[in-house]
């Protein structure tokens, strides 16, 4: 929503105006990737990109085993 949208974007313009990075956490869609992407943010985390996983998941992810 708007309110969301206005609130993401003005920490977004803070952090950089301080010149620090920011993660955007909890983006599960492609709606909520283009919004984050078009606020310039560095840094992205979500199911979108992938799911929750163990270490050892993690581990194999890396390494391209299954």
């Amino acid at each position: 929503n708007n309110y969301m949208k206005n609130a993401v974007e003005l920490i977004g313009r803070i952090a950089r105006d301080l010149s620090k990075k920011f993660i955007i956490y909890g983006i599960e869609d492609e709606n909520s990737y283009k919004m984050a992407s078009n606020i310039d943010c560095q840094m992205l985390q979500g199911n979108y990109f992938s799911k929750i996983m163990s270490e050892e998941e993690f581990k194999n992810y890396l390494t391209g085993r299954k």
